[in-house]
C-alpha cells in the first residue's frame, strides 16, 4: 500500500471523556495537530495526562475523536487496511497468560493477516533473545521478558508504522541497547516509529524530532538536539583561593571554563 503523504497526519483533534453524569467532562485533546513523515522516529513527551495515550488510542482505532481529522499511512483514521501495517506496543502489555511466547507471536502474525510460518517465528525469537523462552507461558515471564515479547509481536508482521508506548520499560541495560538498535534499524529500512518515553536520554538517542504535549496540545516541536538543549544551565561559582586551582577542577566536565578567578 503506497501513501500519498505523511505516515501520520492529525489536524485539530479534540477528545473528551465523560467520567460520570455528575462530573465535568475531561478534555484529553484540545485541537491537536501532528505530522510525522515516513521513515522518521518521532517522540512524544509530556507529563502524565498530557494526551499521549489518547492520541495512540485514536491512531489505533480504539476510540474516535470528537472533532478534527486525520490520516494514517495515507488512509482515514480507523481504516482497516492501514491498521494492518501498524505495530503497537502498549505501556505495561498484558496478554493471554496461558499462551506460550511462540504462540503469542504466532497469534500476532495471524491477526495481521500474515502466515505464522516457522522461519518468521524463528527470526523474531532470535532477534529479541526469546528463543530459550519459546515454550514458556506468558504468566511465567518477568516484566523485562514480557516487554521483549510485546516488542516482538509488534514487529512480527514487519509493519510500516510502529507505535511504542514506553518501549524501554522494565528492560535491563543490555536489552535496552538492543531495542535501541532495533528502532534505529527499523528507521534505516524506511519504517516510521512514533514513541512515548519519560526518559529524555532515550529520546535524545533515538528521535529525529520531538513533540511536547501539554494539556492536549502540542506546545513545542523540534529536533531532539535543539529542543533538549534548552534544559542546559550556566552556573558561575566565585571563591577566593591562593593556591593552584588545577586540583580543584579535576574530574569536572570539559565545558567548565575557569576565567579571571571565577570557576
Amino acid at each position: 500500500m503506497e501513501t500519498s503523504g505523511p505516515a501520520i497526519e492529525l489536524r485539530g483533534l479534540v477528545k473528551e471523556y465523560r467520567p460520570g453524569l455528575l462530573r465535568k467532562p475531561v478534555r484529553a485533546l484540545r485541537g491537536l495537530d501532528l505530522s510525522v513523515p515516513e521513515g522518521e522516529v518521532y517522540a512524544l513527551i509530556g507529563p502524565n495526562g498530557a494526551g499521549k495515550t489518547t492520541t495512540f488510542r485514536i491512531l489505533l482505532g480504539l476510540c474516535a475523536a470528537d472533532a478534527g481529522t486525520g490520516a494514517l499511512l495515507g488512509r482515514p483514521l480507523g481504516d482497516r487496511a492501514a491498521r494492518r501495517d501498524l505495530g503497537f506496543l502498549p505501556e505495561g502489555p498484558s496478554y493471554y497468560p496461558h499462551l506460550t511466547v511462540e504462540e503469542l507471536i504466532a497469534l500476532g502474525l495471524r491477526l495481521s493477516g500474515r502466515p505464522a510460518d516457522r522461519r518468521r517465528l524463528g527470526e523474531m525469537l532470535e532477534r529479541f533473545d526469546l528463543a530459550p523462552l519459546a515454550g514458556r507461558s506468558i504468566r511465567r515471564l518477568s516484566k523485562g521478558q514480557l516487554q521483549r515479547v510485546g516488542i516482538a509481536q509488534a514487529d512480527a508482521h514487519d509493519p510500516r508504522l510502529l507505535i511504542l508506548d514506553e518501549p524501554m520499560s522494565g528492560l535491563d541495560p543490555l536489552s535496552r541497547a538492543r531495542i535501541k538498535e532495533w528502532i534505529l534499524e527499523a528507521r534505516g529500512r524506511g519504517r516510521t516509529v512514533l514513541l512515548a518515553s519519560h526518559v529524555l536520554a532515550d529520546v535524545e538517542a533515538l528521535a529525529d524530532r520531538v513533540g511536547i504535549l501539554r494539556e492536549g496540545r502540542l506546545i513545542a516541536e523540534d529536533s531532539a538536539e535543539q529542543l533538549l538543549a534548552g534544559t542546559e544551565q550556566e552556573v558561575e561559582i566565585e571563591f577566593a583561593y591562593a593556591g593552584d586551582p588545577a586540583p580543584l577542577l579535576e574530574g569536572l566536565d570539559a565545558s567548565v571554563e575557569p576565567r579571571a578567578g571565577i570557576w
